[in-house]
């Protein structure tokens, strides 16, 4: 058996043609001196694999709002193998309720307020298991920001804004950075000192002002206390 070009194919002995790459050859059959026609041989591309079934993978599923953990989704195909498809997926949340309790955005899920959803992907028409993930509010005991003032407070201009840390302790101890939206200021004079969208402290009037930063009914210790002019 003869085959040309042979860098897209190879014959074996019983005579089975294998594609190597795409293209069109040419084959023909040799024996005893005597040759068969050329025969053309056309190798195209191999068709793509068939989605089979979709799971997928939350590394946490208890979280408190702001928090996040890593998701992913693995595919198998109908050729025996298998693949991370986390980018390619499309991510459901198959509970009403289930709206702003969190967000997926690439392998990046992040909890926004207290809920419980029902997460699920589909590829190519066919769905995933479905994981329950759960977003509860954390009691805390403690709130700190940072920075604070003691006894003097900071000289600012109007249109300043000062870049806020706030966090939160629980039960156990444990520390939570909080995100904007999870606490709010007490302000003294709201004329002189307001709190931002992104959670900070902005400086909008002339005169002395203090905030101190709350979650629920518990407050910070320290305040943050501006003269502004």
């Amino acid at each position: 058996m003869v085959q040309y070009p042979s860098r897209l194919m190879t014959v074996a002995d019983n005579g089975v043609v294998f594609g190597v790459k795409q293209g069109t050859g040419m084959v023909r059959a040799e024996k005893d001196g005597h040759q068969s026609e050329y025969a053309t041989i056309i190798i195209g591309e191999a068709p793509d694999a068939i989605v089979d079934s979709v799971s997928i993978d939350i590394q946490e599923t208890e979280l408190s709002p702001g928090t996040t953990t890593t998701v992913g989704a693995t595919a198998k195909f109908d050729d025996g193998s298998s693949r991370d498809v986390t980018e390619s997926v499309t991510w459901h949340l198959n509970n009403a309720s289930a709206t702003g309790v969190i967000k997926i955005e690439g392998e990046v899920l992040t909890a926004l307020k207290a809920g419980e959803v029902h997460v699920r992907a589909s590829l190519d028409g066919v769905t995933s298991n479905n994981v329950s993930v759960v977003v509860d509010n954390v009691h805390y005991v403690e709130v700190a920001a940072a920075p604070y003032t003691f006894t003097t407070p900071a000289s600012h201009n109007v249109g300043d804004v000062i870049e806020m840390t706030v966090t939160g302790v629980d039960h156990d101890g444990k520390h939570h950075e909080l995100a904007a939206g999870q606490y709010t200021f007490d302000i003294d004079n709201p004329a002189v000192l307001r709190e931002n969208d992104e959670g900070n402290l902005e400086v909008i009037g002339v005169g002395g002002a203090s905030a101190r930063a709350k979650v629920n009914d518990i407050a910070a210790m320290l305040p943050y206390a501006v003269n502004a002019k």
